[in-house]
């Protein structure tokens, strides 16, 4: 900072600060030695935007102090104090050759190992205006939007939206990425899980936010005479070509898909569940006759010594009593025998 306090400056960009801590040396700096400064252009985030139903957000929209870019926020109020000639900046998602923040990466990385691509939600997530729909921010188009701010002084003291042309869902930008990594899109396996079941830590399982999030850049257009210039499909292929194959040459690449393997472990066991469930049921009403059987058996009283004995002895088998009276009926009276002996001379 003693150096730059010691020279003169037109025009200065922080692409770096974060918190307000980051930027107010800076400015002190040039206050000191670019008493003429004519602009300091800040790159700030349309992530500072607070969550609502109504979109897009545009510059004068609600922010939110709770947000991970609140310290995006306090610097714009820092230089809104410090009576510099200051233009912020608000892109939404960055892309795009030499991107520090893996957003393409993540698919890119999917798609080329094989593996399946976890998306949080229902894959649907869509960003639109009107007319114009749009989401992501190709890096070109970024650095023309800034460089446009120059000598354009009406632009001093305001914030702008920047982001591109192009509406597209997190499945659609899977199925891009793969067309841009000349892949079929249709043969990569998209993997839905609702984030609320999983403990991540701090790891980032997904590099977009999962809901749908757009900006108006409108002003952009007016004040800074800015046209996005790539769509989606454009901007991937050239992400991957001079980005991706770059570090995958390099073995630059993270290859980290602990979250991932998390999900699908998750989502294996939910679908084996029924399968599992579905045979225990077909066990056991399988084997419901037999158990059924088994519960009668069990049931049954045990037979007495005299119905053992009973059932033991032969069924044509006489008591005494019915065998003496069997042969009491057998004993004829000797009348009787001569009738019959008589009918039996008649008949023949």
């Amino acid at each position: 900072m003693e150096k730059i306090g010691c020279q003169s400056f037109d025009a200065c960009y922080d692409m770096n600060g974060r918190e307000a801590s980051d930027t107010e040396p800076l400015v002190e700096a040039l206050k000191k030695g670019s008493p003429r400064l004519q602009h300091f252009v800040y790159m700030s985030s349309a992530g500072v935007y607070k969550k609502s139903e109504q979109m897009p957000h545009k510059e004068g929209d609600e922010v939110d102090y709770s947000s991970r870019h609140k310290g995006k926020l306090e610097t714009e109020e820092m230089l809104a104090k410090s009576g510099m000639p200051w233009t912020s900046i608000r892109p939404t998602y960055i892309y795009g050759a030499g991107n520090y923040n893996p957003l393409e990466q993540y698919f890119f990385e999917r798609i080329e190992a094989g593996r399946p691509v976890c998306v949080p939600g229902d894959g649907k997530h869509l960003t639109g205006n009107a007319a114009r729909r749009r989401r992501l921010g190709h890096v070109q188009d970024l650095a023309v939007a800034m460089a446009n701010v120059m000598g354009r002084f009406e632009s001093i003291g305001k914030v702008y939206n920047v982001q591109d042309d192009v509406a597209i869902s997190f499945d659609g930008l899977v199925r891009a990425c793969a067309l841009a990594a000349g892949k079929e899109p249709s043969a990569v396996e998209i993997v839905h899980y609702d984030p609320k079941d999983f403990d991540f830590g701090k790891k980032k399982a997904f590099p977009m936010r999962p809901q749908h999030f757009w900006t108006d850049v409108e002003l952009a257009r007016h004040d800074l005479e800015w046209e996005p210039k790539f769509d989606t499909t454009r901007g991937l292929k050239d992400a991957y070509e001079n980005d991706f194959v770059v570090k995958m040459k390099e073995g630059a690449l993270s290859n980290d898909f602990e979250c991932d393997d998390m999900v699908l472990s998750a989502v294996n066991q939910a679908a084996e569940a029924p399968v599992a469930e579905a045979a225990a049921a077909a066990a056991a009403s399988a084997a419901a006759p037999a158990v059924a059987d088994a519960a009668v058996e069990a049931e049954a009283p045990e037979p007495t010594d005299a119905e053992v004995s009973g059932a033991s002895a032969p069924q044509d088998e006489m008591t005494e009593e019915e065998a003496q009276e069997e042969a009491a009926q057998e004993e004829q009276d000797p009348l009787d025998a001569l009738i019959d002996a008589v009918f039996e001379e008649v008949i023949q």
